[in-house]
């Protein structure tokens, strides 16, 4: 049986857990418990999501169709090249480029971001942020985009912590308004 192509739940591959239930045996080795190696599989194959010992895990692999990462990928891109069209955000007819956008949605259940923008004729480039958190990506944290603080989905309390204080405002509008008058 060819278990290149079989992967376990967690997705990793029959391969390396195969590699994995050797690395056992030989630290089993080092200490006054030694393990077999049947034994070994047999908790990686429980580690790696399937509660079943090895053998009986490689049927049910076999059994069910589980697809390489790529795939999925691929998979997520046509899920979200069809909302984008069903949404009339982009026309694959088009003779003209269009301008770049992005679409915040939630995709396959999960709050995600699109983003597209046209290469040449016929041609887009499209990426898809699935499962995004704003509040985990370092630019919220460090107050946003070239200074545009983002305050999406933030309780009050941290809110209040992420703006700059009243006074900064007032320094910039006095400062605003000096040069402008200068200026004229």
């Amino acid at each position: 049986m060819n278990t290149s192509l079989l992967f376990f739940p967690s997705g990793r591959s029959v391969e390396r857990c195969r590699q994995d239930a050797k690395v056992l045996v030989k630290k089993s080795k080092l200490s006054n418990f030694p393990i077999p190696l049947s034994a070994a599989l047999d908790k990686v194959a429980l580690d790696n999501g399937i509660k079943m010992p090895w053998s009986n895990a490689l049927k049910q692999i076999k059994v069910t169709d589980v697809k390489k990462p790529q795939i999925a990928q691929m998979h997520l891109l046509g899920h979200a090249l069809n909302l984008l069209i069903k949404k009339n955000l982009i026309d694959m007819n088009s003779t003209e480029d269009a301008d770049s956008s992005y679409l915040e949605c939630e995709l396959l259940g999960k709050s995600s971001i699109i983003n597209w923008n046209y290469i040449n004729f016929g041609e887009i480039r499209l990426s898809v942020w699935w499962n995004f958190d704003k509040t985990k990506h370092p630019q919220h944290l460090e107050g946003g985009y070239k200074n545009r603080i983002i305050l999406d989905n933030l309780p009050d309390h941290e809110r209040k912590n992420m703006l700059p204080p009243k006074k900064a405002y007032t320094q910039m509008e006095t400062l605003l308004k000096n040069t402008k008058l200068k200026n004229l």
